[in-house]
């Protein structure tokens, strides 16, 4: 027992001293690159947007611990690389942009923007390029803006059209002896049917087609933009080729030309020159582009942009929605004079009824101190998420935002079976009749799951009056576009469930317009970074040779069920996880 406390405290002792010498080690060169202010980049370049983009709502910077561990994945605010791109098409020294890859784009909305803001680019008459080891329909997407496209002659591009499986756990929970029992309103709330159901519901299967075949018809109508084919061609190539070898890409006028990538980066030396110090044509990364100039906020500002980005939970939360801690921003808006308007950037599929509730109450309170309170929505802004929207002054949205889903449901697991025929056994000591209602260890009776349903039902309600009052609109309107189900932001403006189409911008327009700013000033309430994660980011930045060296990242696979969706309690919450 001695030796294993010595061994113990030595190994603390050791961790402690490594931690504190690595962490000083940091300071020393985070002090010696603070004497530096941004980058130095050449008198011209072509500016390369490559698969290491990652982009989010905000943004994220890892921790210093987790620089130290080397545990991170970094990405830029979505708004800070369209911002970029649009300064780019202005940068004389900017003289093209090359997409090399695919950048890890979170959303199809967001994806839609930065399509917008490359087409901005051409349009100032500047080049676009491409390259890629192959296209799907995804990653053509922006690509196929490009002047001049290119693949390595073995790879293919595939144009298959838009899918979504739909898992179903109802015959294996059986077999296992778990059950999941529900309360619902809404024939289309169908988050809770793989738990119940062997496959899709006719409401479900008919929603879910609706919006694969809207999304699909605003991407393809982004894709016809780079005047290569048509939106009919298209949906013809969809339905009769589906995969292209590279020479029937190129036949086809979707593709140029084909070239290895020791090809691409000799044509670039050709067309745009050479780099004293490498083996490579004259470049910048993005990353290191952003690093070099100031896309800060405006001083004395007087709209605030506040983002309400993941799953609505309650309490406080750094990586998703907390109902306290959003709350506690909006309140905190209330008193500071000089923010004439608010707009709440939504990017959630929804959570906590109560949550949600907690946050639409400070809106409410924010419109009535005087300001004016415009919501943007992001690639999904639907249950929960569209009930903090439902009452802003105007709600803005992407034709390709999922929305809607007003509906609620409550879910219930337990391991009853399972329990017993492995040879547990629960014994219950209560003081009331209901007062072991949520347990796991066994099912819920009839008249139990009758008050689960009275509180949907009255939740369901509540969610009614939320919109049909915020929306100006008939309460049985209400109801009848709602019952859990979800529309597109194009459908979604014929209802008028949202105002207007468009991003952020114009939701920032449209709040300046309503309050009146004409010299219009704009703080985004992102995390603020301290000095140590200033020169972190600095360090990290992408200022190498990307394309010659693209690093391979794996997108982590997504859970086929939101875990919050596991937890018993009451939702409204959008039925899965979007990854077309």
């Amino acid at each position: 027992m001695k030796r294993f406390l010595i061994s113990v405290v030595a190994t603390m002792v050791g961790g402690f001293l490594l931690l504190f010498f690595g962490s000083a080690m940091l300071a020393s060169i985070f002090d010696a690159a603070s004497a530096e202010t941004g980058y130095e980049l050449p008198p011209e370049y072509v500016l390369v947007l490559d698969s290491s983009v990652i982009t989010s709502e905000m943004g994220s910077l890892p921790s210093p611990m987790e620089a130290l561990l080397g545990n991170y994945q970094n990405s830029v605010a979505l708004r800070k690389l369209l911002e970029a791109i649009d300064y780019a098409a202005e940068d004389e020294e900017v003289l093209a942009i090359l997409l090399d890859g695919n950048m890890q784009i979170s959303g199809r909305a967001q994806r839609h923007q930065v399509h917008s803001t490359l087409l901005q680019f051409k349009e100032s008459g500047k080049k676009i390029y491409a390259f890629s080891d192959g296209y799907d329909m995804n990653s053509y997407h922006l690509a196929s803006l490009a002047d001049e496209i290119y693949i390595p002659p073995m790879a293919d591009l595939y144009m298959m059209g838009l899918s979504a499986e739909l898992v179903f756990y109802t015959e294996a929970l059986e077999n296992l002896g778990v059950e999941f029992q529900v309360t619902k309103v809404g024939k289309y709330k169908s988050a809770v049917e793989p738990f119940i159901l062997h496959e899709a519901s006719p409401e479900n299967r008919q929603q879910i087609e609706l919006l694969l075949e809207d999304v699909q018809s605003d991407l393809l109508a982004d894709i016809a933009l780079g005047e290569r084919v048509s939106v009919e061609e298209l949906q013809t190539i969809i339905n009769e080729v589906a995969v292209f070898t590279a020479n029937e890409a190129i036949d086809a006028g979707l593709i140029t030309a084909t070239m290895y990538r020791d090809q691409l980066i000799d044509y670039m030396l050709e067309t745009f020159g050479h780099n004293s110090s490498e083996d490579s044509f004259i470049q910048v990364g993005i990353n290191a582009y952003l690093n070099a100039f100031d896309f800060s906020d405006d001083s004395n500002s007087n709209i605030a942009v506040i983002y309400a980005d993941g799953e609505i939970v309650d309490g406080y939360s750094s990586h998703n929605i907390g109902g306290d801690s959003l709350s506690a921003e909006l309140r905190a808006l209330r008193s500071e004079d000089d923010i004439q308007a608010v707009v709440l950037r939504v990017n959630s599929p929804g959570g906590s009824a109560y949550a949600s509730e907690q946050i639409l109450r400070e809106v409410e309170l924010l419109r009535a101190s005087g300001k004016t309170v415009v919501v943007s929505m992001g690639a999904v802004a639907a249950s929960g998420g569209y009930w903090i929207a439902s009452r802003a002054d105007a709600i803005v949205a992407q034709a390709n935002t999922v929305t809607g889903s007003i509906g609620v449901f409550g879910i219930f697991p337990n391991y009853q079976e399972l329990r017993e025929k492995i040879g547990i056994n629960v014994q219950s000591v209560k003081t009331g009749k209901f007062a072991d209602f949520f347990p796991l260890s066994r099912s819920k009776s009839a008249e139990e799951l009758a008050l689960a349903q009275k509180s949907v039902d009255k939740i369901y309600e509540d969610f009614l009056d939320r919109v049909s009052v915020g929306r100006s609109l008939d309460r049985d309107a209400v109801h009848a576009i709602a019952q859990g189900r979800v529309w597109t932001g194009s459908r979604a403006l014929q209802l008028g469930l949202v105002d207007q189409l468009g991003g952020l911008d114009t939701a920032i327009d449209l709040a300046a317009q309503k309050a009146g700013i004409e010299d219009v000033r704009v703080s985004y309430r992102e995390p603020v970074l301290d000095e140590f994660d200033v020169m972190l980011a600095s360090l990290m930045a992408d200022d190498d040779n990307p394309v010659i060296e693209i690093p391979t990242l794996i997108n982590q696979l997504l859970s086929q069920v939101p875990q919050s969706l596991l937890e018993p309690g009451i939702k409204a919450r959008l039925p899965f996880n979007l990854n077309f």
